[in-house]
């Protein structure tokens, strides 16, 4: 797995979240994948490009939001996400891996591996998946302290 580092800017992500745990995201993320894939991408704005993103709450839980980067709500049953600009550590996704098992690479052994460690702070990851359906995970980082 490759990974790059990539500045950027704050942006906007708007579209359909839930609150989900380990244990259950496989089933409940496919779910919401399933209910919002096709009317997200029917959004002009969309640019065929889709957005997963996570962030913590309380108990081992955790919010997964699908959506497209957009100032202004193209619906109005849509959730807004701020994503605070960062130092991003970015890597794509290989054929042979679900995105489950890439993160868990990414988190146990990619990152560690090149001296850094996911910004806890800054609190928000995303999964981007491009026009041709390849996904990249990108996770804000600074440098482990020894």
């Amino acid at each position: 797995m490759e990974i790059r580092f990539e500045n950027k800017d704050d942006f906007i992500v708007h579209g359909y979240a839930v609150e989900t745990k380990l244990s259950l995201c496989e089933k409940d993320v496919g779910q919401l994948w399933k209910k919002h894939k096709e009317d997200l991408l029917a959004i002009p704005e969309s640019k065929s490009c889709l957005y997963g993103i996570m962030w913590y709450t309380e108990n081992h839980k955790y919010f997964y939001l699908l959506g497209i980067k957009n100032e202004k709500p193209p619906k109005s049953d849509m959730t807004a996400v701020t994503i605070p600009a960062a130092n991003f550590a970015v890597a794509t996704v290989p054929n042979n891996m679900t995105e489950i098992e890439a993160w868990t690479q990414y988190f146990e052994k990619e990152l560690p591996s090149l001296g850094y460690i996911p910004d806890a702070e800054h609190g928000k990851y995303f999964e981007f998946y491009n026009a041709d359906g390849a996904c990249e995970l990108w996770t804000p980082v600074k440098k482990q302290v020894e």
